[in-house]
């Protein structure tokens, strides 16, 4: 009897420790599953209907790939590429804001935080 409420104690311990990554980690997968299927339904649409980020010599460092050639971060939003055109040295990327998983990540971020100064 004590080695079984022993492991529902470690269990309990762990799942405290590492379920909320295992939620967010659930939670991302399926914002990204639901992007994918937006993607497929925008790639019929207009490129007028998607966000168009136009990237040059210039501003070509505020991009931050997080899946290279699918998904980046820029000027603090997260974008998902559905289309991509190269023309007089510049890259036209047609994408979709991103808005639920950057709200995903800034409320586990927060989150963290908020268990990091209260331990």
């Amino acid at each position: 009897m004590k080695k079984i409420v022993s492991a529902v104690f470690v269990f309990l311990f762990l799942f405290n420790i590492a379920g909320y990554y295992l939620w967010f980690g659930l939670q991302r997968y399926e914002i990204r599953k639901d992007v994918k299927t937006e993607i497929k339904k925008r790639m019929r649409l207009k490129k007028e209907a998607l966000t168009l980020i136009i990237i040059s010599e210039e501003n070509k460092n505020e991009v931050l790939w997080i899946k290279i050639g699918k998904e980046f971060k820029y000027r603090g939003a997260l974008y998902d590429v559905v289309s991509f055109e190269q023309k007089n040295g510049k890259k036209y990327y047609y994408c979709i804001n991103d808005v639920k998983e950057k709200q995903l990540i800034e409320q586990f971020l927060k989150t963290h935080k908020t268990s990091e100064r209260s331990s």
